[in-house]
């Protein structure tokens, strides 16, 4: 019997995964000679030596599916069958888009310190039993190399993506980014000595109306809130 065939379920997540059928063949020919091995969807199929898979086989029936082995010498035709398990193994099912991670440059200087792990809580989506990785470039995140050494307190001009790989319990892993984003500090125009004559009672104390200075301190911008 050979050992099963295992895959991680990628997006979307359907249970569906490729598999390199021929991956078994060493199993299952398990070291005797002038023998080869096909593999088919059903018994009667084995049995008969009609309609061989193709390798990579797309799995027809979601996260566990049995095929079957036909292992024949070939001289005379003799041959066993046996069955083979394919299994796709679940990866997280991570939050998809990630939001933008968005920090206000309010000191001017043009960067920003971000904690790449306050994300994780939207990233994992509830799920447990995850393990986050950050990187600068997909293919480091697809390969699991050279990883960010301190996510926590990670320094950037903003305008950047972050890819994270989201490792399962089980191996299996997910691959996603988000983009850090410095929103530049507002500028507003300077407010002159805001002076209001003393009311008919003379003891220091009158109404200012902070509102009307609105106008002169957002001088004409949409955006901005006092």
């Amino acid at each position: 019997t050979p050992t099963p065939l295992t895959e991680c379920d990628l997006t979307p997540y359907d249970g569906i995964a490729d598999f390199n059928i021929n991956e078994a063949d060493i199993n299952i020919i398990n070291g005797q000679t002038n023998n080869f091995v096909t593999y088919h969807e059903t018994l009667a199929q084995a049995e008969a030596g009609t309609n061989p898979l193709i390798s990579p086989y797309t799995n027809t029936v979601p996260n566990i599916q049995t095929i079957f082995a036909r292992l024949e010498e070939d001289v005379l035709g003799c041959y066993d069958v046996t069955q083979l398990v394919l299994q796709v193994n679940p990866a997280p099912s991570i939050t998809s888009p990630i939001s933008d991670y968005r920090l206000c440059d309010n000191d001017g200087d043009g960067s920003e310190t971000f904690d790449l792990t306050s994300k994780y809580d939207e990233i994992v989506n509830t799920q447990t039993d995850i393990t986050l990785a950050f990187y600068n470039t997909e293919a480091d995140a697809n390969a699991d190399t050279n990883a960010i050494a301190t996510p926590s307190a990670y320094i950037s001009s903003g305008a950047e993506t972050i890819w994270v790989s989201a490792l399962y319990t089980g191996g299996c892993t997910s691959v996603g980014f988000f983009n850090l984003i410095i929103d530049t500090a507002p500028l507003f125009t300077e407010v002159p000595l805001f002076q209001i004559c003393d009311d008919t009672t003379l003891d220091g104390f009158t109404e200012f109306d902070l509102d009307s200075l609105y106008p002169t301190i957002v001088a004409g911008a949409s955006n901005l809130t006092v």
